[in-house]
């Protein structure tokens, strides 16, 4: 299904003055929005039609500040009390950090990719700045195989 029209649902646009559209669909070419327009200027397309009646389409979310490392360890203790935030790194993340081998962190990101990615959030900031974790782990999947790619910059 490399080219589908999505049609029939009302489309969240999270515009004031027009929050959702109706009668519009969407051409999605390769994975990607090419247009929006009303449905029937695309009713005779030649590709799959997909009928959305009673469905909200909406853009994928955003997560601004996420740790694909720590999925695994959610619930995780200190293992001392921690009076300020330097003592919770000493006494949770850096001690987790230095456990941590490099194809833990890549199941933990990728699980945690996946259940993003069910939850409707398809971008993800993962802004750990960890001395001991390696963070090769986003580098890991290079074939896209749990439905992410993952992409490293820095942030400024």
């Amino acid at each position: 299904m490399d080219r589908y029209i999505v049609h029939n649902a009302r489309i969240l646009s999270f515009s004031a003055e027009q929050p959702y559209l109706e009668d519009m669909a969407l051409l999605i070419e390769a994975g990607r929005i090419q247009r929006i327009a009303p449905f029937a200027e695309l009713a005779n397309e030649q590709c799959e039609h997909i009928d959305a009646e009673g469905k909200i389409l909406l853009p994928g979310l955003i997560n601004a500040h996420h740790h694909f490392y720590s999925t695994l360890v959610t619930g995780l203790g200190k293992a001392a009390p921690s009076k300020d935030f330097n003592e919770v790194l000493n006494n949770l993340w850096w001690r987790l950090d230095k456990k941590l081998a490099l194809r833990d962190t890549y199941v933990s990101a990728a699980i945690s990719a996946i259940g993003a990615i069910r939850k409707g959030c398809t971008t993800i900031i993962d802004h750990h700045a960890s001395p001991f974790c390696d963070h090769r782990f986003a580098e890991g999947n290079r074939s896209g195989s749990e439905g992410y790619r993952p992409a490293r910059q820095p942030l400024l």
